[in-house]
């Protein structure tokens, strides 16, 4: 739900905005949003029942573990 939401805002905040790609509506690409929309399609069920198994102690672990690996490449990036 959340990303349809944020799908139709970028839509909207972009709709009068010049010197976008061919076959974009705003700022959402069409062709990108075509490729996407089957993985997504088929890649959230699969993280709902995850989610759905795992015990919320591990759910948080992973969480932290992903926000360590992104804030180690976000430093990473900004000292190279």
């Amino acid at each position: 739900m959340t990303g349809t939401i944020a799908t139709i805002g970028a839509v909207v905040g972009g709709w009068h905005t010049t010197n976008l790609p061919a076959y974009s509506l705003g700022y959402v690409d069409l062709a990108i949003f075509a490729a996407m929309l089957p993985t997504i399609m088929i890649a959230a069920p699969i993280g709902v029942r995850a989610g759905d198994r795992l015990s919320e102690a591990w759910l948080r672990r992973i969480y932290t573990a992903l926000l360590f690996v992104i804030a180690f490449d976000l430093i990473r990036k900004l000292v190279s």
